[in-house]
């Protein structure tokens, strides 16, 4: 707590959370950069002297995807992801790399495609019991 002005206290956070880092000490290994995009997404460039843990202060959750680019033979590859406590690591291979971590939520083509099709089936019934009310008060009544 750093003041209080009658009902308000204002507190002062001074250990900040670094969204993504190195952990452990590998000496030449750093963390060159770190981009991250409105929707989640974020590239980070690696430089590892020896394979290194690279952690991203985001929860946990399946889903989660991590590719890298050899930004010195272009070579993709898409490296494991593992839970550290309650967030996301991975293990950098050796050379300079460009790290993209993606979300894709599990089963979101199977959610969409129930999606569509139950809409489907729902236009087809609305579409009977009106055409069936409109066929109905049609009929002739014999005298």
């Amino acid at each position: 707590m750093t003041a209080s002005f009658g009902g308000l206290t204002v507190f002062h956070y001074l250990d900040p959370i670094v969204p993504t880092q190195l952990v452990g000490k590998v000496s030449g290994s750093r963390l060159v950069s770190t981009q991250s995009s409105a929707w989640g997404d974020e590239l980070d460039v690696v430089t590892a002297t020896k394979y290194v843990t690279l952690t991203k202060s985001m929860a946990y959750l399946p889903g989660w995807r991590a590719t890298a680019l050899n930004l010195s033979t272009h070579q993709i590859q898409q490296l494991p992801i593992f839970r550290r406590g309650l967030i996301l690591s991975t293990r950098v291979p050796t050379g300079k790399w460009q790290v993209h971590w993606h979300y894709h939520a599990p089963y979101i083509e199977l959610g969409l495609a129930a999606t569509v099709v139950s809409g489907v089936l729902w236009l087809f019934a609305a579409i009977f019991v009106l055409t069936g009310i409109r066929s109905r008060g049609r009929t002739k009544v014999e005298a």
